[in-house]
């Protein structure tokens, strides 16, 4: 079967020989072109098929030696020639399986030269092409080189700022602490202050309590116990019997020893640093009081 023929290797040796479609319909004993184009598509990928096609169409170009004559098949012509006629064979027919033969004409050998130079310009536009891609991954390589220094230095800079975020961290997790701490203290200093004021004011109370001078006011004008007055006193007893105090109905029912009485009592309580009660057996007396020292 053709299939078994025709695979790479075969393929690569014939169009190296400068094989054109009639030789290779010849060889594998095809019909028509058609047939072998179709062969070659059915056997190869489509992009191994193309190139061996057009490799085909370039050997159309190419001298050809056959029966020790040199001839050129015309490009676009698609007959297969059985054999080429020669000096032994003269009288042997030619057997054409399509139409009629093409011109042959007698060249110089110069296919191997043009082989050779188109593989060279081949060849030279691999080597640029491999020698551009060569300076691009170089470049590449370059450029990466210079950013993995770049991405060191970032990485560097984190680990550093992450350090000092660590210490940030540690430092205000011990000051937070000592805010806790201080806000207990300052809770207990409360509490104990409280307590303290609390006792304080107690104390106080009970200090103004002893400290509490009780004036027992006589109906005959003396005081109890005796009391040092300051001299002002009689500047107020001259005031109250004048009226300039006022309440000059109550007073006018006093005695001159109960207005005297009055008058020492103001005098003695405005000098006085704490507390004081008194109690008359004249309410007169206790209205008179209550009502100036309240002024």
């Amino acid at each position: 079967m053709i299939a078994n023929k025709l695979n790479a290797k075969t393929m690569e040796e014939k169009l190296k020989s400068g094989w054109t479609e009639f030789e290779l319909c010849e060889f594998f004993n095809i019909e028509s072109k058609d047939e072998l184009l179709a062969a070659i598509k059915k056997a190869f990928s489509k992009r191994a098929a193309d190139e061996y096609i057009r490799r085909l169409k370039k050997n159309h170009k190419k001298p050809i030696k056959k029966g020790g004559q040199t001839f050129i098949l015309e490009p676009g012509t698609l007959d297969v020639v059985s054999a080429l006629p020669s000096v032994a064979e003269v009288s042997k027919p030619v057997i054409s399986k399509s139409s009629v033969a093409k011109t042959f004409v007698s060249e110089p050998s110069k296919a191997q030269a043009v082989t050779i130079e188109d593989l060279q310009a081949d060849l030279k536009g691999l080597n640029e092409k491999i020698m551009s891609l060569e300076t691009s991954r170089k470049d590449l390589i370059s450029e990466n080189r210079s950013h993995k220094e770049e991405l060191s230095k970032k990485f560097q800079e984190l680990k550093e700022l992450r350090s000092k975020i660590e210490s940030i961290m540690t430092l205000s997790q011990n000051i937070e602490a000592k805010i806790s701490s201080n806000n207990d203290e300052i809770a207990k200093i409360n509490l104990e202050k409280t307590e303290l004021v609390d006792k304080r004011t107690s104390l106080v109370d009970q200090i103004s309590e002893l400290q509490k001078v009780t004036l027992l006011l006589n109906d005959d004008g003396s005081i109890e116990p005796e009391i040092d007055v300051p001299k002002s006193w009689e500047n107020i007893y001259q005031n109250l019997f004048d009226g300039d105090f006022g309440y000059n109905d109550l007073i006018d029912q006093l005695t001159r020893a109960q207005i005297k009485q009055v008058a020492k009592v103001l005098a003695y309580v405005s000098s006085l640093e704490y507390s004081y009660e008194y109690i008359s057996d004249n309410s007169n007396v206790e209205q008179i009081l209550d009502a100036l020292l309240k002024k």
